[in-house]
């Protein structure tokens, strides 16, 4: 198996008001551009934008698209659920926990 077909991002689920979410983990460049940025809800669209996609992996929304548009499609409670769900299941933490788990099995 090659490295990126097993540590590589993939798309991952959650059950959201009886409806799959599917996304992908946050990578580590887009943890690199979200400590830059301080205003939580830009946070928020910019997990939503570079993470949500479709079962089959296709991204949601496009790199480009612009923020404003993000914000003004899905309501905010929404945008903060998926950005939260995405946050709660990234990074070391995750990955830390999801080891110990296997080892204890």
């Amino acid at each position: 198996m090659k490295f990126l077909d097993k540590f590589g991002l993939k798309p991952l689920s959650f059950e959201l008001e009886g409806e799959t979410v599917y996304y992908k983990q946050i990578s580590y460049n887009l943890a690199v551009a979200i400590t830059h940025e301080y205003n939580d809800i830009m946070r928020q669209l910019i997990i939503i934008r570079h993470c949500l996609c479709e079962e089959d992996g296709s991204m949601v929304f496009h790199e480009d698209t612009d923020l404003a548009e993000i914000g003004d499609k899905l309501p905010f409670e929404i945008i903060s659920l998926i950005a939260t769900e995405i946050s709660n299941s990234s990074g070391p933490k995750v990955r830390d926990e999801q080891l110990k788990k296997k080892h204890k099995s």
